[in-house]
């Protein structure tokens, strides 16, 4: 295309049409290729020239370029068929006069460029497979099998028109079709149509995707091979590793951290690490050396008298608290303390019912100054549990008396 235009036509309609001739075979990399030449010699459209060569110069392939290069139309109502030429073969005596003469000089023009290759007649697979031929980018596919609803390779939805006698078939080229009646709000209608089988379909691209199931966590690999804008086939293929890693941080990141790895991440900021969700999920934990410092700065239990390991709860304002029976204390008088700020740990003192009667962070006035009251209030209740006068010098435990009595026998 060096050549200067009297008026040069728009860049897109150009690089459309170069598409077009790549598709057909008749150009590769812009430039013109053997068949391109051949169909260059034939007074056709070249998608006609390709139907016409692909059906092998015959009777049948020059009677249907006849036919579509005159804007023939096929009558509605029309019987199933799985080409909506093959009808109009059938009545070809009664074909317009000048469209038979057409047809005439394509099969000499064909004979001269095909010779002894030339077939005088082709069987209705040949001809459908010389119309995809011709029309590589018109491939449809049904929306659901032996439905009227189709897409079109482009993407876009189309309708089966009733003049199409093509109802069988999940994939066909649309020969003919025009815009809905009340465009763009009715789909596209195809009034000419003609069955593909699959296998005669080559894709146009093959992509990897990767997809992450939600109910097992798995990521599952699939090639699919694309015809234009529509799916030929999806098959399993092995994972990516990365691509799989990816996938699921990338989700666990969109969740966010579940409540025991806010608990972690909390434990390390309290312990003066940073640490954020990516490098821990990339890590799938904690490196060993922050670990350890988490782990000695800011334990996940804390063992009361009573020889328990109760949980601790760090808060996000940097504070630190424990739930434990307040029986389980006694003799406890310094309040322990956590972390590089020395942190006193805020106890939560529980009933034998395990509901809270104290909170404090520091013991030592607790047991000097609320502790007869709250003795005085809940001995009455709770009689099989030691409410002791001296906390100082009783023997923690979280059993009731009863059964510490029983065990010393």
């Amino acid at each position: 295309l060096t050549f200067d235009w009297f008026e040069k036509p728009p860049d897109l309609g150009l690089a459309n049409a170069l598409a077009l001739l790549s598709r057909l075979g008749a150009a590769r990399d812009g430039r013109i290729t053997d068949r391109g030449r051949v169909l260059h010699r034939l007074p056709l459209h070249p998608r006609l020239g390709c139907v016409l060569l692909e059906g092998r110069g015959s009777f049948e392939a020059a009677a249907a370029c006849a036919w579509l290069s005159e804007g023939g139309r096929v009558e509605g109502g029309a019987a199933s068929t799985s080409c909506d030429l093959l009808p109009v073969l059938d009545r070809w005596p009664r074909a317009m006069p000048h469209v038979k003469r057409v047809a005439e000089l394509i099969e000499r023009l064909a004979a001269t460029e095909l010779g002894s290759r030339r077939a005088a007649q082709v069987d209705e697979a040949t001809l459908r497979r010389a119309l995809l031929a011709g029309y590589p980018d018109r491939v449809a596919r049904r929306r659901q099998s032996g439905g009227d609803k189709v897409t079109l390779a482009t993407g876009h939805g189309a309708v089966m028109g009733r003049e199409s006698g093509v109802r069988d078939g999940d994939w066909l080229v649309a020969l003919d079709v025009a815009a809905g009646r009340t465009a763009p709000h009715t789909e596209a209608i195809v009034r000419m149509a003609s069955r593909v089988e699959p296998e005669w379909l080559s894709p146009t691209r093959t992509e990897v995707v990767h997809r992450l199931e939600a109910s097992s966590g798995a990521v599952r690999a699939f090639a699919i091979d694309w015809r234009d804008a529509l799916v030929l086939v999806e098959r399993p293929v092995a994972a990516d590793p990365e691509i799989s890693a990816r996938l699921v941080l990338d989700a666990r990141l969109a969740s966010g951290p579940d409540a025991a790895t806010r608990a972690l991440l909390t434990r390390a900021r309290f312990a003066g690490q940073e640490v954020d969700l990516r490098s821990l999920i990339e890590h799938d934990g904690l490196p060993w050396d922050i670990k350890q410092a988490v782990d000695r700065e800011a334990p996940e239990t804390l063992t009361v008298p009573s020889g328990r390991a109760m949980r601790l709860e760090y808060a996000d304002d940097g504070s630190v608290s424990v739930s434990v029976k307040l029986q389980e204390l006694f003799g406890l008088a310094a309040t322990p303390v956590l972390g590089r700020n020395r942190v006193p740990v805020t106890f939560h003192l529980l009933a034998p019912n395990g509901r809270p009667v104290q909170t404090t962070r520091d013991l030592r006035s607790f047991w000097e100054r609320t502790y007869p009251e709250v003795r005085k209030e809940l001995r009455g209740r709770y009689p099989r549990h030691p409410w002791p006068e001296d906390p100082w010098t009783a023997t923690p435990t979280h059993r009731t008396t009863k059964r510490a009595t029983d065990r010393r026998r």
